[in-house]
């Protein structure tokens, strides 16, 4: 509340204010967090804390479950680009093989 006020004092009206609060106490999960500067950064991690700790199911409190299991649906696999089998990989037509070729050298003094 007290951000809002002061955001107001600075000229914006109460919902610009209301907006732009929220919108720095709220953590995109799209976001870069590697590219903001360090002290931005300490921001949104005290932010994802104080989630976690609002969030977080302790054994005293109702609703409590030990081991806890989801089933999520299944929403089929999904490319990712970086695996593709085919990629890198040298092309098989069948007609090359792979070939050894013995090399005899001559007699010559070891380098030893």
């Amino acid at each position: 509340m007290l951000k809002i006020i002061q955001e107001i004092i600075k000229g914006l009206n109460p919902d610009e204010a209301a907006v732009k609060v929220h919108s720095e106490y709220e953590i995109n999960p799209n976001e870069d967090l590697n590219k903001l500067p360090q002290e931005e950064v300490n921001r949104k991690k005290l932010i994802m804390d104080e989630m976690f700790e609002k969030n977080r199911l302790r054994p005293t409190d109702p609703g409590y479950k030990y081991d806890k299991q989801v089933d999520f649906p299944a929403v089929g696999k999904l490319k990712s680009g970086w695996d593709d089998d085919d990629e890198g990989a040298a092309e098989d037509d069948g007609e090359s093989e792979d070939k050894i070729e013995t090399v005899e050298h001559e007699e010559e003094d070891d380098f030893w």
